[in-house]
């Protein structure tokens, strides 16, 4: 259980990796004049997408589970509000980059 829980933490910080460095190098290669298509590539588009989309509630429900266990009477005391807000800014920003990736393949053409 502890294995797949790293395994998801660890694609949680890949794919935001990727969502930080990737608008960069993009900006950075248009201001070079190079083309974009060398970079992304429909299969990139795709598993960056369902990559985003799979990640994209785990915040969420980590916080929602440190919450439920305040809330149900053990020890553990519940989260603040700020945390709930960055847990749904999260998932709204990785299920947006997933969608644009995921229409950005669909439709992607070769020149």
């Amino acid at each position: 259980m502890q294995f797949v829980a790293i395994v998801f933490l660890g694609m949680w910080l890949y794919a935001l990796g990727s969502l930080v460095t990737l608008p960069c190098k993009i900006v950075g290669m248009k201001r070079r004049s190079e083309d974009i298509r060398t970079f992304l590539t429909r299969r990139r588009l795709l598993f960056l997408g369902g990559l985003y989309l799979i990640t994209a509630p785990l915040v969420g429900l980590v916080i929602f589970g440190i919450s439920g266990a305040g809330i149900g009477g053990s020890n553990a005391s519940g989260v603040s509000d700020t945390l709930v807000v960055l847990g749904w800014l999260n998932l709204g920003t990785f299920l947006v980059a997933g969608c644009f990736a995921l229409g950005g393949a669909c439709l992607w053409r070769r020149s």
